[in-house]
């Protein structure tokens, strides 16, 4: 049995789906695998490669280790290797590690899981250090919607620097002149500040987009353009394409191996991300067959590197980073030639350009659209013209970053000449969903590759474009939902946050938004939510009050949804608040108590704050009262006690009374009186908190309180999302069944 390069992609695809089925089955004995490779090995036959392929990939699944998680409620120790990007959070920074192996209560496991540290302390520890962490583990829930989204990442919380130390036996992992190289630069970006340039620079030779304002990667997110801030083939071939044009006059042999040298180096620098190493082992394949003289065969080189890789680090079959450079990429290679005779009207060099754009889109769409539910389609013409500004911008940072290691001061004084590479990011986050035009869409990994299948067809065999095109807006519109028949309110699950969705066919209004001070809320959790309730744009956004856990959702939600309208309470000025307030392109509203609005069959009547009110934030929340021909709902912000007395003295019982009340402040203590409860009378208490919350919430107090008034509770933390359906019965629908919890 010998392998030859025109099977190579076929054992390549083997061995893969060898790994996925073996990670995704229970652990067989592996005699099946143990018969198919002897039939392999004793079939002389082309196809023995492939059934030979499959065998190691099921022997590589299950060899791999499936060790237990370790126990959240106790201490453990942790040996890991720092290989994310530190960034500053609120008390010290936080960076991604690799885990090796764990010890709990005398038992070492081994345990290969990416765990996000925080440690203590004005400096964070260098990137590549192996490390010996102690401390508890936690993993956030995930958020339990419709569509629902998977447990966060594990996380550890160092206490004092006391519990983090150099592992035994190890001096630090990766090459040393690279880590010097690596900490000269960061010093020239700590000494220039955090303006946009350094970050820039930053994102593009390190790989760390985490510190680019939010804004621009929302930004870059609705134009299908995050894959430029994410390290990948695309900087590989952008630094080698440079090497490559600034040695023209030298002999081919020598420029090849220059480039070779700096993609190693820029690697070693960045960090050995699993896309890089795809790209620069592809990259040295290139390499080896030009100086041999030898014709490369790209899509050979891209089966047998992807399955070494995957073979050799089984869990890269969950990388998202990894399938997306690996599916671009081949897309480039196999989808852009046809499309390119597909579009042989155009101009060479611009279709030659939408071809390898569009190819590498629709290829990795079967990943992108499950993880992101956005539908880009002025991705291609969004990356004709930001990727040749991005190897422009990559090419100057470079030159900055050699300068940094030289001299950091001198780099850092020079920080200002970047500054104009800037100006195309700052300008893609400030561009409103109106103009970028995303589409939410929740479809799955398999109908979303038929979808793009169907476009491909479409694209390249006109005289069956119809159908097909018929096939895609279909699937597509499966997966944007459908409007609502009846008036409903969703109490989204968001964590330990704050949003209410309220519909009406195609008319819809968000109640807050849930968020936090890191990450996208918006993007990963509001934007597939509204997809699959059929919202693609909302009437108004209502922020009750300007804290974050309400706020900074919707900021999100903002560059993704076209919004009419802001409504709010009068005088907040905080940065979140000002972010939201202050966005082009929409109306703003002030309630004051009395005001109304109308949302389908939804009548909306603001009952706090009364005009001049000027109390503290959670006092001043904005309180709805809201009529749908089968019910009335009161949704209370996060409004105190002192505010629910003046709430129940301005205003009779009648217009209080409501079947339904969504209970303030997580169900804080503070709030949610009795006062309060006998003047509304609900049948039905709604409540958003996180589960294993850290405040408690809700308080034992009140669940005695809403107990008492005879209301039955509904929890985001127990139950998930909570749907109310007024048809005009009042109907529950309920994201999981809610399972008993001990208080």
């Amino acid at each position: 049995m010998r392998l030859e390069w025109d099977s190579a992609p076929w054992a390549a695809a083997a061995a893969l789906g060898g790994l996925a089925v073996a990670g995704s089955a229970p652990r067989p004995a592996p005699l099946t695998a143990l018969l198919l490779l002897a039939a392999a090995l004793a079939w002389r036959r082309p196809a023995a490669v492939p059934v030979g392929a499959l065998a190691v990939g099921l022997l590589a699944g299950w060899g791999a280790p499936r060790a237990p998680p370790p126990d959240t409620a106790r201490v453990v120790e942790l040996r890991a290797t720092i290989t994310g990007h530190w960034r500053p959070v609120v008390g010290g920074w936080r960076a991604r590690v690799e885990s090796t192996r764990y010890r709990q209560g005398g038992r070492v496991v081994v345990w290969r899981q990416p765990v996000e540290v925080t440690v203590p302390g004005r400096e964070p520890p260098s990137v590549g250090r192996r490390v010996r962490l102690r401390g508890l583990l936690r993993r956030s829930p995930g958020f339990a919607n419709r569509p629902p989204r998977p447990p966060g990442p594990w996380r550890l919380v160092l206490k004092s620097r006391r519990f983090l130390d150099d592992a035994a036996g190890s001096r630090g992992a990766g090459p040393g002149p690279a880590r010097w190289a690596r900490r000269r630069v960061e010093e020239a970006m700590a000494e220039a500040g955090a303006p946009p340039a350094a970050r820039l620079a930053r994102a593009l030779v390190l790989g760390d987009p985490g510190q680019l304002p939010a804004a621009w990667r929302r930004g870059l997110r609705a134009l299908g353009l995050a894959h430029l801030t994410a390290l990948s083939g695309l900087h590989v071939g952008l630094l080698a394409a440079l090497c490559l044009a600034a040695g023209a006059p030298l002999p081919a042999a020598v420029r090849i191996s220059l480039a070779a040298v700096a993609v190693a180096g820029f690697v070693a620098v960045a960090g050995a991300r699993p896309a890089l190493l795809r790209a620069a082992a592809m990259g040295a394949a290139l390499a080896v067959a030009l100086c041999l003289g030898r014709r490369p065969v790209a899509v050979a080189q891209l089966a047998v590197v992807a399955a070494l890789l995957a073979l050799a680090r089984p869990r890269l079959l969950d990388d998202l980073g990894f399938l997306l450079s690996c599916s671009a990429t081949a897309g480039i290679l196999l989808l852009a030639p046809p499309l390119t005779a597909a579009f042989r009207r155009l101009p060479g060099w611009l279709a030659r350009g939408l071809s390898v754009s569009l190819g590498a889109q629709l290829a990795s769409l079967c990943w992108s659209l499950p993880a992101f539910a956005l539908l880009v389609p002025a991705a291609p013409l969004s990356n004709l013209l930001a990727v040749p500004w991005t190897a422009v911008a990559l090419a100057v940072c470079l030159a900055w970053c050699l300068a940094a290691v030289i001299w950091p001061r001198g780099a850092a004084a020079g920080t200002a000449a970047l500054e104009p590479l800037t100006w195309p990011f700052a300008v893609a986050g400030g561009l409103p969903p109106t103009l970028t035009r995303p589409l939410p869409a929740v479809v799955p990994a398999p109908a979303a590759a038929v979808v793009s299948a169907a476009i491909v067809g479409v694209l390249t065999r006109p005289a069956r474009r119809w159908p097909l095109l018929l096939v895609a807006a279909a699937l597509l519109r499966c997966g944007s939902g459908a409007p609502a028949e009846q008036p409903e309110l969703t109490l989204i699950d968001v964590g330990q946050g704050e949003a209410v969705l309220l519909r009406d066919g195609p008319a819809a209004v968000l109640v807050d938004g849930g968020g936090w001070r890191y990450g996208d809320l918006g993007g990963r959790v509001l934007v597939p939510v509204l997809a699959s309730a059929g919202v693609r744009r909302l009437r108004a956004v209502v922020l009750t009050h300007p804290d974050l856990d309400h706020c900074h959702g919707l900021v999100d939600l903002l560059s993704y949804l076209p919004v009419a309208e802001v409504w709010t309470a009068p005088g907040w000025r905080n940065r979140c608040a000002r972010r939201l307030l202050t966005r082009p392109g929409r109306r703003l509203r002030v309630l004051w108590a009395g005001e109304g609005a109308r949302v389908g069959r939804w009548r909306l009547t603001a009952l706090h704050p009364a005009p001049g009110d000027r109390r503290g934030a959670n006092d001043r929340s904005l309180v709805l009262a809201a009529r749908a021909p089968g019910g009335r709902v009161l949704l209370t912000g996060d409004l105190e006690a002192a505010g629910e007395r003046r709430l129940v003295a301005r205003w009779p019982a009648s217009a209080l009374r409501a079947e339904v009340l969504k209970l303030a402040h997580h169900g804080s203590n503070s709030s949610t009186t009795r006062a309060l409860l006998a003047a509304v009378r609900p049948r039905l208490a709604i409540v958003s908190c996180g589960v294993d919350n850290l405040y408690g919430h809700p308080a034992p107090a009140v669940l005695a309180r809403v107990a008492a008034a005879r209301a039955r509770l509904l929890r985001t933390d127990l139950s998930g999302a909570v749907t109310l359906r007024f048809d005009p019965r009042l109907g529950v629908r309920l994201a999981r069944l809610p399972a008993p919890r001990p208080r």
